[in-house]
């Protein structure tokens, strides 16, 4: 689900309380959408590449 600034920061979503409910912390995954696009960018790149190595493996390469 995608937020503006403004919506993020009427409902309060930048902080959410702990587990014990009596303090709050910052939420992990929120991010800028271009943010949010370097991150899609950037995994693609990973498993793209794992996904080389593991086939080339697969057919017995690289078992060194």
């Amino acid at each position: 689900m995608f937020l503006s600034a403004d919506d993020v920061e009427k409902k309060g979503c930048l902080r959410k309380p702990t587990a014990d409910m009596i303090s709050t912390k910052a939420c992990q995954w929120l991010m800028t959408t271009e943010e949010f696009e370097k991150y899609e960018e950037s995994r693609k790149e990973v498993t793209s590449s794992y996904d080389r190595e593991y086939r080339a493996r697969k057919r017995g390469y690289n078992n060194g």
